[in-house]
């Protein structure tokens, strides 16, 4: 006989995987951190969550699972979201608008892509990533009220610090055993390509004068993680502490580049 099933039929749905939650976050921290915190901002914290929660119904949606659960809290999920943006437009935060619009399109890219069982490739991922990388700038222009470069440059430094755990997770969760350094190379290859791509873009950005020279000092322990598990061996014991150990870099990384800017 089967344990009996006690799940409130009621219960919101709420995404369980950590990993986007500290992604979005820690986005929204970045902006917050950046320009300060104001009721402006909180009011656009508030939405962009709720936003989120609505990625859990949609997923259901995508995966054929869609009930009356799901559309009802969906329906709550979205109202919410723009109930809290109201007061927005008041202040005449009007930017939030095609900023909402375009994390809804990559809602939806994400979607699209679980109905067709793609959205763990790494190109899937990072369309969800780039949805979620947009809290940065959204909770800087929230908070400010002003529309400037500065914004934008946070959401992509988030985008690329962010996009950098898709393949490092790969990577680690393919490592089973004793895997020496060539193996490690060579699962290693892809988080190696894109720290290879990714400095010179980073200096590129600060020599070009974009970007506060400390920001370089918030990607080092990435560019230090890596060094760890793909040269020494480094590895969590269990992949929940492989969670544990990205959110705390995660947060590292926020401090620092908010550290940057306020530098600046």
């Amino acid at each position: 006989m089967g344990r009996p099933n006690h799940k409130n039929p009621l219960a919101p749905p709420i995404p369980s995987e950590p990993g986007p939650w500290a992604m979005s976050l820690t986005a929204m921290a970045v902006g917050m951190g950046s320009a300060g915190v104001s009721w402006a901002s909180l009011f656009f914290v508030l939405s962009a969550i709720s936003l989120f929660l609505l990625r859990e119904p949609l997923e259901a949606l995508g995966r054929g699972k869609f009930g009356r659960r799901q559309g009802l809290w969906g329906l709550i999920y979205l109202a919410l979201a723009v109930l809290f943006a109201v007061p927005l437009l008041l202040w005449g935060r009007w930017f939030i608008l095609p900023l909402g619009a375009v994390a809804g399109l990559a809602l939806l890219g994400h979607i699209l892509l679980v109905r067709h069982r793609r959205e763990r490739a790494w190109w899937g991922e990072l369309v969800g990533i780039g949805g979620l990388s947009l809290g940065a700038w959204g909770a800087y222009y929230a908070s400010l009220g002003v529309l400037n470069e500065i914004g934008a440059f946070l959401g992509l430094l988030v985008f690329l610090y962010l996009g950098s755990s898709v393949f490092f997770v790969k990577m680690m969760v393919r490592r089973k055993g004793e895997c020496p350094l060539r193996k490690r190379l060579g699962l290693g290859r892809d988080v190696l390509l894109y720290q290879a791509l990714l400095w010179p873009l980073l200096l590129g950005l600060v020599l070009g004068g974009l970007v506060p020279v400390w920001t370089l000092l918030a990607f080092v322990p990435l560019a230090f993680k890596v060094f760890l598990a793909v040269f020494l061996g480094a590895r969590p014991p269990s992949i929940r502490a492989l969670g544990r150990q990205e959110v705390a870099y995660s947060t590292l990384f926020a401090f620092l580049l908010v550290l940057a800017f306020r530098l600046s």
